[in-house]
């Protein structure tokens, strides 16, 4: 080729080659691109025209707040504060300046409203707060309504801003008080810390509120807040600190009913102890029933509802091949602790009750099988209670399975079990007067 076809050739290549480069660019943009008004989904947008690129939220995922409840206490005769809690699930979306109505009503009339605009973090509950005001009436409930929501983008928040640490309670008859140890887990210092608390009964109702402002927390340290009311508690009997979620572990095998078959002894006073312990739980409590013999069954998994408890509770039987069966506590434990995960109550524990010793499998043997359980539940923190009934148990195989001896209990006759049970629930639950929640105008944020 000659080189002045070749130099025709590179004056025409090179200016083509450099159209094509480009045009294939702009191509490459412009079915990349994102446009936020062609009421379609491309170019990276979570939805149509929304998000990945274009300003607006996308409206299908926009979880709406929600009202979880809203209580009134009266801390004055005709003087009350009105709190209602607002959820707000989006981990990313806060709801600025949002428009809530709160209404009194006694007798199906309205005797007091009240309009007010909240800022809702993301991923927190926040309190509206309005008191002390003054009644003529006592309201015989409380409304909050939330008339429209404007979502805004938020940094994704994970972390609590302000969290409680421990509360004491003073002068409950007198002039009550109410010290939180609080932690500010943020980055930043804080100022003007507003903080309204809940005080919660057995049944979880918000039955004293009130309201502090506490003037600077350092960032990353503790602090102190006091909440107080000005004239006395009544009707405070105390629940547990914390609501529970316990295991009843009964041992079911033939040896259960070696004094009576009819009725079957001692298996009846043990179902008549447990049934004991099951109706002192408050109603957010949660207890479950595990029955055992050469194999094991979940009777029920952990619930609230007490009626369902003692139904499955009265349920359990010695069925004809528990008669000449083994004892399988290494499965019981198992099938207890499984059951147990699945609930998310802050405080778990196990009770077994058994009249003898593991038998079964044969290998590995019924105790260290039984063991083997036993140290996954103390890796997961669940305290373990045992019960030893009658004079055939082993303390020592008790011991090594509670791993701690002040949680067996022997129990020679079954007369004794009740008060045993009750002791038991005495571990379990530490009682208060209430339990205590606070809420922080302070967001939530990303660690």
């Amino acid at each position: 080729m000659e080189w002045r076809t070749k130099r025709k050739i590179m004056y025409i290549g090179i200016p083509l080659l450099v159209i094509l480069l480009v045009g294939s660019f702009l191509m490459w943009r412009a079915l990349s691109s994102t446009s936020c008004t062609d009421g379609k989904q491309n170019g990276g947008e979570l939805g149509i025209d929304c998000e990945g690129g274009c300003p607006n939220i996308c409206l299908a995922r926009i979880i709406q707040p929600q009202v979880e409840w809203s209580r009134f206490d009266e801390v004055l005769a005709g003087r009350y504060n009105i709190v209602a809690l607002i959820d707000n699930p989006n981990k990313d979306l806060r709801f600025q300046n949002t428009p809530v109505t709160l209404t009194a009503w006694s007798k199906g009339a309205k005797i007091w409203t009240n309009d007010v605009r909240v800022n809702i973090g993301p991923n927190k509950k926040t309190a509206v707060f309005k008191g002390p005001i003054i009644l003529k009436e006592q309201p015989d409930r409380i409304t909050a309504e939330i008339s429209s929501v404007s979502p805004e983008k938020a940094q994704v928040n994970d972390v609590p801003g302000i969290t409680l640490r421990d509360s004491s309670f003073e002068d409950l008859n007198l002039n009550p008080i109410v010290k939180t140890d609080i932690m500010n887990n943020t980055n930043f210092d804080q100022k003007n810390v507003e903080l309204v608390i809940a005080l919660l009964d057995g049944d979880n109702n918000a039955v004293h509120l009130s309201r502090t402002v506490v003037p600077s927390i350092v960032k990353r340290s503790p602090g102190v807040a006091v909440f107080s009311w000005p004239r006395p508690f009544s009707g405070t009997q105390g629940i547990c600190s914390q609501p529970f979620a316990s295991m009843m572990i009964i041992d079911r095998s033939g040896s259960m009913n070696s004094d009576s078959i009819n009725p079957p002894q001692p298996m009846e006073s043990v179902k008549e102890a447990a049934l004991s312990f099951a109706r002192k739980m408050g109603t957010s409590d949660e207890v479950g029933v595990v029955s055992f013999a050469t194999d094991a069954t979940l009777n029920s998994a952990p619930r609230s509802q007490k009626s369902e408890i003692l139904s499955a509770l009265n349920a359990i039987s010695i069925l004809p091949d528990d008669e000449n069966g083994y004892t399988n506590i290494g499965d019981a434990l198992e099938i207890a602790r499984q059951a147990l995960s699945a609930s998310s109550k802050p405080s778990k524990s196990m009770i077994l009750l058994t009249d003898g010793k593991p038998n079964w499998p044969e290998k590995p043997t019924g105790e260290e099988y039984a063991l083997s359980f036993a140290d996954k539940i103390r890796d997961e923190g669940i305290p373990l209670f045992a019960i030893g009934l009658g004079a055939q148990v082993e303390q020592s195989f008790l011991e090594a399975v509670t791993g701690d001896p002040t949680r067996v209990f022997l129990a020679p006759e079954t007369e004794q079990l009740s008060n045993i049970y009750s002791q038991i629930a005495t571990r379990i639950c530490e009682r208060v007067p209430f339990r205590v929640e606070i809420y922080s105008n302070v967001d939530n944020y990303a660690d």
